[in-house]
């Protein structure tokens, strides 16, 4: 068998890990001491204030409100202080870069005929 023949089966499989790694999304956790939640200030303000960072992030205005919402007051502070260190999107270039290169190394190998300005090895 030619190997050639394994290749259109090699790209599906490649892209498909590709959209696999794309979905991807680190999730992060992180341990909150009771102390902590106890002391934080609950109040509608800083719902207020929340809704306003998620709106000028991006978020439609009922979406953000609803999402504050169902927050609990402790989280909904906790969210606020720490809205600008938050990741948003976090890891997207590194996902892009990693697929250009992988369709280069395909493209090098022959596997795929993306950029015509890669020689074939």
């Amino acid at each position: 068998m030619r190997i050639q023949n394994f290749m259109p089966a090699l790209a599906r499989v490649m892209a498909a890990l590709m959209l696999a790694v794309s979905v991807l999304v680190p999730a992060q956790a992180a341990m909150i001491e009771t102390e902590a939640l106890a002391a934080t200030p609950a109040s509608g303000a800083a719902r207020a204030v929340l809704a306003d960072k998620l709106v000028a992030l991006g978020v439609e205005r009922d979406s953000a409100e609803q999402r504050v919402a169902l927050l609990s007051d402790e989280q909904a502070a906790q969210v606020l202080a720490q809205a600008e260190e938050l990741p948003a999107g976090a890891g997207a270039l590194e996902v892009i870069g990693l697929i250009v290169v992988i369709l280069i190394v395909t493209d090098l190998l022959g596997i795929t005929d993306i950029f015509p300005f890669i020689n074939k090895i």
